[in-house]
């Protein structure tokens, strides 16, 4: 709680600073404590936020960072499937930090194919995805999962223009194998 923003958004931010699409509606998928939620709303933004805890939307909603911002601020409590993305706009900034391999397959591609046509054009998509090797899970919690080999990744982002691609392969303080992408692009 009330920690910095992670990395990936000042990544993504400073893609955005360069994009010639200066619309400031963001949409913070999964948002978890709200760190990337409370960091836009203070530097202008309009935030959409989802978590499907209840908990942390409350978190969000009451933290001193955030309140003063509230009417630029939109909470959704729903899973990712449940989103009513019918009812949001197009925006310039969707993160999605350590949110989407937590939907199985065929969840992962509909709540995909709802981000990238809710991006507007030069619009930035800050993304963390699990590699196969990623081995933090056990088989009763992966095998709900969604875990992708790097040219599947490639292949999500063909309608994008890669800025940043990261692949982490290594193990943990632990010795547990992890992989992750972490993905920047701007649609084209």
């Amino acid at each position: 709680l009330y920690q910095e923003p992670r990395d990936i958004l000042m990544q993504a931010l400073a893609v955005y600073n360069t994009s010639p699409n200066q619309g400031k509606n963001a949409f913070d998928i999964g948002a978890g404590a709200g760190n990337e939620t409370a960091y836009l709303l203070q530097h202008g933004w309009n935030v959409w936020t989802n978590d499907r805890e209840a908990e942390s939307i409350n978190i969000i909603a009451n933290r001193k960072d955030v309140v003063p911002y509230k009417d630029n601020l939109t909470l959704i409590q729903k899973s990712f499937t449940d989103i009513p993305w019918d009812t949001l706009p197009s925006f310039n900034l969707i993160c999605a930090i350590y949110a989407l391999p937590f939907l199985d397959k065929n969840s992962f591609y509909t709540t995909w194919n709802a981000i990238i046509k809710h991006t507007e054009k030069d619009g930035i998509l800050a993304v963390s995805l699990f590699g196969p090797q990623h081995g933090v899970f056990g088989w009763w919690e992966a095998r709900g999962m969604s875990f992708f080999t790097k040219k599947e990744v490639l292949d999500l982002f063909k309608d994008f223009d890669i800025k940043v691609f990261d692949e982490l392969l290594k193990k943990n303080d632990e010795n547990v194998m992890e992989h992750v992408f972490t993905i920047i692009a701007q649609k084209k």
